[in-house]
């Protein structure tokens, strides 16, 4: 019973924490934006999860657990949209548990991140669709990146029509994979991002995190270089008729693994050096 009650206890800290979050979005973040927009939603559909689970959790142990629903409305392109907030109140946390309690955190992800030493080049791919949510999935993981001042620079165009994959094919002599993967991802930044000489570091550590989570969704993929080629890039721009505001960086074709391989071992002691 003690163990429940710290359980939810965490639950409403957690809470909390994210309605913190979404004040502040609301309250300085521009509405107009679809990266706040979408950070919101994101906000959003966590709380749902929580505020199910927590109710289930709390019934069992005979907590009230009444949380309040709220609507925000945020606004893409004028068209208004609409999502329930969970709210539970920091009133309950002290009617219900002693303020001194020490609160246990963890992270969603608790395993090691094996999926460092798993991934690999994949270049060959079953004729499979990939699931929508295995590729919010990758994508999510690939907007969790850092950025420099946090300015995101990143959009993603997910492809899967044939005829733009074959002609994405040609943009790169190291990309014919592209036209037999059943979709390719591909990256591009902003050009009017707040530190633009940054912006191409910041794509790196989110197509690292891209890459991983592919991986970790039991498919496999490839990382073309695009950037900082410019041909390649004018190429990539040209194919998917990209706006002027954005920049190709990579291109990512990726589906279910039709080739098996192993990853080699690359740790060299040789290569670090202590400074005392």
């Amino acid at each position: 019973m003690e163990n429940d009650k710290l359980e939810i206890y965490r639950i409403i800290q957690i809470v909390d924490d994210i309605q913190g979050e979404i004040e502040d979005l609301m309250k300085n973040g521009d509405q107009n934006d679809p990266m706040v927009i979408g950070q919101l939603l994101a906000y959003a559909e966590t709380l749902s999860i929580i505020k199910s689970a927590c109710i289930c959790d709390a019934d069992k142990i005979g907590l009230d657990c009444d949380m309040d629903a709220m609507i925000f409305g945020a606004v893409q392109n004028g068209k208004k949209v609409e999502f329930e907030r969970t709210v539970r109140t920091r009133n309950l946390v002290k009617k219900r548990f002693s303020e001194n309690r020490p609160v246990k955190r963890e992270t969603e992800r608790s395993t090691p991140m094996n999926n460092i030493f798993t991934r690999v080049s994949i270049r060959k791919y079953q004729p499979k669709p990939v699931e929508p949510e295995k590729l919010e999935a990758i994508l999510r993981a690939a907007m969790q990146a850092p950025s420099a001042a946090n300015q995101q620079p990143w959009e993603f165009y997910v492809v899967t029509n044939k005829e733009k994959l074959a002609e994405l094919s040609e943009v790169s002599p190291y990309a014919g994979m592209t036209k037999d993967a059943p979709v390719a991802i591909v990256a591009v930044y902003r050009r009017d991002c707040k530190l633009p000489s940054y912006a191409e570091i910041d794509m790196s550590i989110a197509m690292q995190n891209l890459w991983l989570e592919t991986d970790a969704q039991g498919l496999g993929g490839v990382w073309l270089g695009i950037t900082p080629i410019e041909e390649r890039m004018q190429a990539v721009e040209e194919v998917l008729e990209l706006p002027e505001r954005v920049r190709a960086f990579a291109i990512f074709p990726l589906g279910y693994p039709a080739e098996k391989r192993g990853q080699q071992d690359r740790f060299d002691p040789n290569r670090i050096h202590f400074v005392e």
